[in-house]
């Protein structure tokens, strides 16, 4: 069975258009650091 993972996004100031967005990139986590760059 493949380990489980959970993760969250508590914002302390708020998020606006002009803040920009965060981005969800599917797959990302599986990405090397050369990859990231």
């Amino acid at each position: 069975m493949p380990e489980l993972s959970f993760n969250t996004l508590f914002p302390f100031t708020p998020f606006t258009d002009a803040m920009g967005a965060t981005r969800v990139i599917p797959g990302s986590h599986r990405w090397n650091e050369q990859e990231r760059r």
